[in-house]
């Protein structure tokens, strides 16, 4: 699919979603297979309304219970979930998502003329919950200009361009499967190829199959690839791979060196999180340009660290580092603002600063924690 096909396919599918009401939910939920189809969701209802996608594979007590909380007046199934999980959808209008697609297919097919752009009264946004790793889980609404601008810091980052292919591996309900591998190659004016196959066998195959230029990865995989696949089917998947972007965790020095000297290609290393809509910082496609332990530079937004009244750190002081930028969200639902801000400064996490933990040197982060993406 080209780009102009998948811009029409995009204002095809809010037409046929938007016949569907007098007025348009205020909240959708959206319980979808993990394919192109929930990639569609992503892209099409967080435009002009607020969409949270749950993981298909939560319990149905998992479910109700982010149902319950949710405050959606609407809900998306796939077809195959529709009579197991209906019941679980009670309280709010339930819409076949599946149908939706395909009605949007068919039109697309009959029309010659390109629809105009919905207008929408509701501010869209992408709803999603962090991971719990420093906490409780937190609602996260992520406005279109953040993700926007993520794209950007993405593609800027590792210099994208128009000849370069990226295979989307990430499941649907994470922030990277939208902003990644989906918006920043399209904001480069690049390919974008998308899978669910995400063993090692069967990513290693769909790569050979595909020959994108990039993959996004995360450590646990890498490693799996690196120990399980054959010398020469390592050879044959690098060969047409430019960079591999590593995502969520570090990556230990050992994993990282076999793997670029299998793939033959550097393996990047980055840092981010779901409150600035992905990226942070990041490497670049430049192998001698990393620093061993280092997540990179801040791309398109302003990091630093701050004691407890926002002023700049003394080293060997507790201090917080702080992001701010156009990509970053403006807070948590159902959390006074200043909890988690200083002014336009995101209050990212306690550090102590110059004994372990995070330094700063020459621009780029150095870390020894486990990575928020």
């Amino acid at each position: 699919m080209s780009f102009d096909d998948a811009h029409r396919l995009r204002k095809e599918i809010q037409h046929a979603f938007c016949e569907s009401f007098e007025k348009l939910p205020v909240r959708v939920l959206g319980c979808l297979r993990d394919d192109e189809t929930a990639l569609f969701a992503l892209l099409c209802i967080t435009e002009i309304t607020d969409y949270m996608p749950i993981n298909p594979n939560f319990s149905d007590a998992e479910i109700l219970k982010v149902v319950q909380n949710s405050g959606a007046d609407c809900a998306i199934l796939s077809k195959d979930f529709a009579q197991d999980k209906n019941p679980l959808f009670q309280t709010m209008g339930v819409l076949d998502w599946d149908a939706i697609v395909a009605k949007a297919w068919q039109s697309m097919k009959t029309q010659n003329t390109s629809l105009n752009e919905v207008k929408s009264e509701n501010v869209g946004r992408l709803i999603l919950y962090t991971s719990g790793s420093t906490g409780l889980p937190k609602r996260v609404p992520i406005q279109i200009e953040a993700i926007n601008a993520s794209a950007k810091n993405i593609a800027t980052g590792h210099q994208l361009s128009s000849d370069d292919h990226a295979l989307n591996a990430l499941p649907t309900f994470h922030i990277g499967a939208l902003v990644d591998v989906l918006l920043a190659p399209w904001s480069a004016q690049g390919a974008v190829s998308i899978t669910d196959k995400r063993s090692p066998t069967q990513l290693a195959q769909e790569i050979i199959a595909k020959r994108p230029t990039w993959i996004q990865i995360v450590p646990t995989i890498l490693r799996r690839m690196v120990e399980d696949l054959e010398p020469e089917v390592m050879k044959d998947v690098g060969a047409s791979l430019r960079f591999i972007r590593s995502i969520s965790a570090p990556v230990p020095p050992d994993l990282k060196s076999a793997a670029e000297a299998l793939f033959g290609c550097p393996v990047i290393e980055m840092y981010g999180m779901t409150e600035t809509a992905g990226q942070i910082a990041t490497n670049g496609r430049d192998p001698n340009s990393a620093r061993l332990g280092s997540v990179g530079k801040p791309i398109g937004v302003d990091v630093a660290i701050l004691d407890g009244f926002g002023n700049p750190f003394e080293t060997g002081k507790t201090g917080e580092v702080c992001v701010k930028g156009p990509s970053v969200f403006e807070g948590y639902e159902g959390m006074a603002k200043d909890a988690v801000f200083f002014d336009a400064w995101f209050r990212w996490r306690s550090w102590h600063v110059g004994r372990g933990g995070l330094s700063v040197s020459a621009g780029s982060f150095e870390r020894d924690d486990q990575c928020g993406r």
